[in-house]
């Protein structure tokens, strides 16, 4: 049981750093989005 408990404390964790990962890549393909639409 202890190592269930462990994998999904695990599983918390990285869902938890994809998070920012995802919404700072999605900040950049947007930011990127409106350079390209300045030129």
């Amino acid at each position: 049981m202890p190592i269930s408990k462990a994998n999904h404390q695990k599983d918390l964790f990285f869902i938890l750093i994809d998070l920012p990962l995802n919404f700072s890549m999605f900040i950049i393909i947007f930011m990127f989005n409106n350079e390209h639409e300045r030129m």
